[in-house]
C-alpha cells in the first residue's frame, strides 16, 4: 500500500508502491487535490509504478492544469526511468 504525507500546503510526498493494485486509492487521493493551486507530488520515495499509475498521474496533471495551475511532480531516479521510456520525460520537467 502507498502513503501519502502533506509535508506543507501544496507538497505532498508518495511513498511505496504505485500500480494497478492501487489505483482506485490513488485516483481518490488525486481527485482531492482538484481543490487546490500550485501543489507538488514528490515521488522520491515511491517503489515501484506500472503503466496504470503513470497513465493516472499523466491525464490528473493535465486535466489539474487545465483547471487550476501548475503541477510540479519530482520524482526518484527509478520513477524518472519510468517516464522517460514512455515518453513522459517532460512530465517531471527534467
Amino acid at each position: 500500500m502507498f502513503s501519502v504525507n502533506k509535508i506543507k500546503n501544496g507538497l505532498y510526498s508518495f511513498s511505496g508502491p504505485l500500480t494497478i493494485h492501487q489505483i482506485e486509492d490513488l485516483k481518490n487521493v488525486l481527485e482531492q487535490f482538484l481543490k487546490e493551486k500550485n501543489i507538488t507530488l514528490i515521488l522520491e520515495e515511491v517503489t515501484e509504478i506500472d503503466t496504470a499509475a503513470i497513465q493516472l498521474l499523466a491525464s490528473f496533471k493535465k486535466t489539474y492544469e487545465k483547471t487550476n495551475d501548475r503541477l510540479s511532480v519530482r520524482a526518484n531516479e527509478y520513477v524518472q526511468g519510468a517516464l522517460n521510456i514512455l515518453g513522459l520525460r517532460a512530465m517531471t520537467g527534467s
